[in-house]
């Protein structure tokens, strides 16, 4: 409850964008208060503590930061899924002593980020062969795009190590631009469709993300597969609650949304919902409002994240960070409800 009336206080300045990049941003800033409370401070410290060690390490002054599209609070998060990740693949040491290297995984973020937001900014319905076509020449693309070759270039590593780098990435852009097509061609209401296209899209972008960061700092393939998927449960679990809280927008601009998709498929409560939302004027949608009201769509979002917790959970070469992983997203849906 505590945490719930200091996250409405300080709402307008948690989501302030652009906000600092990991060398230019404070330590503490009153707006990381929600965060604190949601994942510990201990854990708020150890994230702090290891970014302080970075920012000793890295070289570079700007890049194609995640922090000129995202607030503070994603940041802070970003920085503790980027360690997590590093404690994961037993390798935080060199994490911490080689930030820059862990700049490309950060960028391939952004180039993903920026292809995106042009879509967004679009009616889904409108969407044209036409428009995937040119989103490579968009200037703001071909810009991340020129960074990240330029990062991967300069990496430590071998012709062929820096090779399997930009084949991950290219495996995902060509894995995505399907279903983002098929969605703009042919918008489906089909529960398991939605959530294939979810699960390659966002479940794919984190596994991909780890992918690379195993390739940057040479994982052993044991560590390597296991955090990647680790990683896509932990998006998907990131994914569901930022559709449950995104759905009065998504619904508007007629985005594609797993927790409208769920609500399809429970039609007496599907009307009480959008109902609901043609006259509500909140950005984000009430987690009260739909426990209360919408019980059933409620419950089975619930059952879809927790079989992706479920997965994470599951999870052998590292059980110990996977459960802190679970705990840290656990806290933070508490927060976001």
């Amino acid at each position: 409850m505590f945490a719930a009336k200091v996250h409405r206080a300080l709402r307008h300045r948690m989501f302030k964008v652009p906000s600092e990049n990991f060398r230019d941003m404070r330590m503490f800033s009153l707006i990381d208060i929600p965060f604190i409370v949601a994942v510990s401070p201990r854990v708020w410290y150890r994230t702090m503590r290891g970014l302080w060690i970075m920012r000793r390490h890295l070289k570079a002054r700007t890049w194609a930061s995640l922090a000129e599209v995202y607030p503070r609070a994603f940041m802070t998060a970003y920085a503790y899924l980027l360690h997590a990740w590093g404690r994961y693949s037993r390798c935080l040491d060199n994490l911490l002593r080689q930030p820059d290297d862990a700049l490309v995984a950060e960028i391939f973020l952004r180039y993903v980020c920026t292809i995106d937001t042009y879509i967004d900014q679009r009616d889904s319905r409108a969407l044209t062969i036409q428009d995937y076509r040119y989103l490579a020449r968009l200037p703001a693309v071909r810009t991340v795009a020129r960074e990240l070759c330029a990062r991967i270039a300069a990496l430590p590593l071998s012709v062929v190590e820096k090779m399997s780098v930009l084949r991950c990435i290219v495996r995902y852009r060509r894995g995505v631009v399907s279903p983002l097509l098929a969605w703009a061609l042919q918008p489906s209401d089909d529960l398991n469709e939605v959530i294939a296209a979810k699960e390659m899209m966002t479940g794919n972008l984190w596994f991909t993300w780890s992918q690379l960061l195993g390739y940057i700092f040479r994982v052993p393939n044991v560590l390597a597969n296991g955090a990647s998927s680790c990683f896509f449960g932990i998006g998907m679990m990131l994914q569901l609650i930022d559709d449950l809280g995104d759905t009065p927008v998504d619904d508007k601009f007629h985005a594609q949304n797993l927790f409208l998709a769920l609500a399809r498929q429970v039609p007496n409560e599907w009307h009480i919902l959008q109902d609901f939302l043609a006259v509500q004027e909140e950005l984000f949608l009430n987690w009260k409002w739909v426990r209360t009201n919408i019980p059933q769509i409620y419950t089975n979002a619930m059952v879809l994240y927790a079989g992706y917790m479920e997965r994470v959970q599951c999870d052998t070469p590292q059980s110990e960070v996977a459960h802190e992983l679970v705990e840290v997203v656990e806290r933070l849906r508490h927060l976001a409800g």
